[in-house]
């Protein structure tokens, strides 16, 4: 019985399994099939049942008290990461919201941006949708069509911006609150 490895959730040793293989078979089972499913369920909806590194819950704080989160790291700390569960947080919990994500240029924003943002998205609205309620067309090579999307449970929109459109036209974030 092989237990996955996982950097968050610890799995009993090999000595352990032994023993509970030997004693408690009914507990062992048990054990694997939760571990097990622990994960499938991180996997499938990261947002409800994922992992939150050390820090994430720093900038959650500090966005409730500010309308801005200024997060240093270095590469694949974990930051792209964490804020594109904030923003899937953000889009699950609010109805006929609008979120706006900046990134430095197109390419950043479909390749790393665009690309974590799905990652985080519930499995069940991974697929082509386009209905009055809400609209999501992902490809890995160009992003979210349009690059926006309209989350269905809650018809709250998310757009995504570059820096370099903005610095263009100041114009693009009216009526934007």
């Amino acid at each position: 019985m092989n237990f996955t490895n996982h950097p968050f959730l610890e799995s009993p040793s090999a000595k352990e399994i032994v023993w509970l293989y030997n004693n408690d078979l009914p507990l062992l089972k048990e054990l694997h099939a939760a571990h097990e499913s622990r994960i499938q369920a991180s996997q499938d909806d990261p947002v409800r049942y994922g992992f939150d590194l050390p820090g994430w819950e720093r900038i959650e704080e500090g966005l409730q008290q500010h309308n801005e989160c200024l997060a240093l790291g270095g590469n694949r700390s974990g930051k792209t990461t964490g804020f594109a569960k904030i923003v899937m947080k953000a889009v699950t919990e609010s109805n006929d919201g609008h979120v706006v994500c900046f990134s430095q240029n197109e390419d950043t924003s479909i390749k790393v941006q665009q690309s974590a943002i799905w990652e985080m998205m519930p499995k069940e609205f991974k697929k082509k949708t386009k209905s009055i309620e809400g609209y999501i067309n992902y490809s890995m090579q160009n992003g979210f069509t349009a690059k926006s999307f309209i989350f269905p449970d809650t018809r709250t929109r998310v757009d995504f911006k570059t820096y370099t459109q903005y610095s263009n036209n100041q114009m693009i974030l009216e009526r934007f609150e």
